[in-house]
């Protein structure tokens, strides 16, 4: 029985493929397996993932209907048999040690480890970003009231620069949300934590993970039409998992910020390029959006700093005035 799993969704991934799994490949630390979930793909992904399955033992492929990156991985997780269990996506790739430094503390006794990331825009090791918690530490030792911390820069809300005990999720059934398409990770991972939120978790200030950002279907360069929907539940449910935790008042005000971020985050993507919609729509849609009751009670307890153009937007429920000083600089 391997002591970890990555488990990794692939779907039409034949370009990127093969750097994520010989990253993995060429770990420093070798009792592991791949868990690789082919998700019905359409084009030679899963005839590359079985060409690895042939050559290296550790190595195990499953197919099943295309349903989604939360089926795929919670599929994955049901196949694995590590005790401690990693996420990769297929169009990212890892450091050598990623696993041996994540595997550690775990083997110390902690129940949550985490690492930075590298914002990459290629696979030849260049013009990296990279993002660690803190910059003046090697590890940092984080318990709840610092959880608010984590999330500029994002280290609380994705799988993949994390490892989870399996037995911890197996026992409280803890799953990926199949009914959303995005931040479906931030809540797996705000389960699991609440299963341990009293204990401290590790954190290595290095990055050992690389963030594709490059690809033209990434999240972070599409227009989504369903944003303020999946954003309004990702708030609800984060904070109330920070309500009942309750943290110190400071990482309670910097939940509630972030929840404001995330809905002022739709405003903007309502102008995302690959929207078709008149601007008279979008208007529309955004004034729906700044008048209601999530909205306006966010905001009363927004602490973060605004101009006077975002100011006035919001007093007259018009993104107009932001939409025409953005034009003027050519941010949107």
């Amino acid at each position: 029985m391997p002591l970890v799993s990555v488990v990794i969704p692939v779907y039409n991934a034949e370009k990127s493929l093969k750097y994520c799994i010989d990253s993995l490949l060429s770990q420093t630390f070798g009792d592991f397996e791949l868990v690789l979930v082919n998700d019905g793909s359409t084009d030679s992904s899963e005839k590359i993932c079985l060409e690895y399955a042939a050559a290296h033992d550790n190595i195990k492929v499953f197919t099943i209907e295309n349903n989604g990156v939360s089926a795929a991985r919670n599929f994955g997780i049901s196949k694995a048999r590590g005790k401690y269990i990693a996420f990769t996506d297929s169009d990212d790739y890892t450091e050598p040690d990623y696993l041996a430094e994540l595997v550690k503390p775990m083997l110390e006794g902690y129940s949550l480890a985490l690492c930075g990331f590298n914002y990459a825009d290629n696979y030849e090791n260049k013009n990296k970003k990279p993002v660690v918690f803190d910059e003046t530490a090697t590890y940092t030792v984080v318990n709840k009231n610092m959880l608010h911390k984590m999330s500029s820069p994002p280290f609380i809300s994705q799988p993949w620069n994390k490892i989870f005990k399996k037995e911890i999720i197996d026992e409280f059934n803890i799953k990926m949300p199949e009914d959303m398409s995005l931040g479906e990770d931030m809540l797996f991972n705000f389960e699991y934590l609440d299963k341990i939120i009293n204990e401290d978790f590790f954190v290595i200030n290095k990055p050992l993970y690389n963030y594709y950002t490059a690809s033209p279907t990434s999240l972070l360069n599409r227009y989504r039409s369903d944003l303020w929907s999946i954003n309004t539940t990702l708030n609800k449910g984060i904070l109330n998992y920070a309500d009942k935790w309750s943290p110190e008042e400071a990482a309670m005000t910097s939940f509630r910020n972030d929840a404001f971020i995330r809905l002022e985050n739709v405003l903007f993507n309502t102008f995302n390029k690959s929207n078709k919609d008149s601007l008279f729509k979008k208007l529309k849609y955004n004034r729906k959006i700044m008048k209601s009751r999530d909205f306006n009670e966010l905001y009363k307890s927004y602490t973060g700093r605004h101009n006077i153009v975002f100011r006035l937007s919001y007093a007259v429920k018009s993104f107009l005035p932001i939409y025409l000083i953005c034009k003027i600089k050519g941010s949107l």
